[in-house]
């Protein structure tokens, strides 16, 4: 994370969020009946499909989050890097922890989306949802009322 005075910058790990995938994955396979199969790019043998999964979620969140961000990287293949606007930065490390989650849920949707388990896609569409919610308004409440700027 590189601070300055007046933005924080959360850089997410796309390895980080794989990982959370794979293991949001292998609980649901644990846990669900016999006959329902995961998805063929949550296996892990399959991160080079996943990894443009995860930078479209990205991309969507950064757009969630526009009135927000001071700036976006997106066009790193390892990593999305978001500049927020918090006057306070003690919030940093959860917020960033946040995002990964929001970030992983919405791959998981997109991913479940592509193989037509409408239940599954639904649930980790709402969980992404309420996790960038949560970021948003925690933005509103640090940096008090949002500012656009250009990126």
């Amino acid at each position: 994370m590189k601070t300055t005075i007046s933005t924080v910058s959360l850089r997410l790990s796309y390895d980080e969020i794989a990982k959370e995938i794979h293991a949001a994955s292998a609980l649901r396979s644990y846990f669900s009946r016999i006959d329902e199969q995961l998805p063929p790019m949550l296996l892990s043998n399959h991160d080079k499909a996943l990894a443009p999964v995860i930078a479209d979620a990205c991309a969507l969140m950064a757009l969630r989050l526009a009135d927000n961000l001071a700036d976006v990287t997106l066009d790193n293949e390892e990593y999305a890097e978001f500049v927020v606007m918090p006057r306070n930065i003690s919030a940093a490390s959860a917020l960033r922890r946040a995002l990964e989650h929001a970030v992983a849920a919405y791959a998981l949707h997109l991913c479940f989306a592509g193989v037509d388990n409408t239940l599954a896609a639904d649930g980790y569409r709402v969980e992404s949802d309420a996790h960038i919610d949560g970021v948003k308004s925690s933005l509103l409440r640090i940096s008090g009322t949002p500012r656009v700027t250009g990126w």
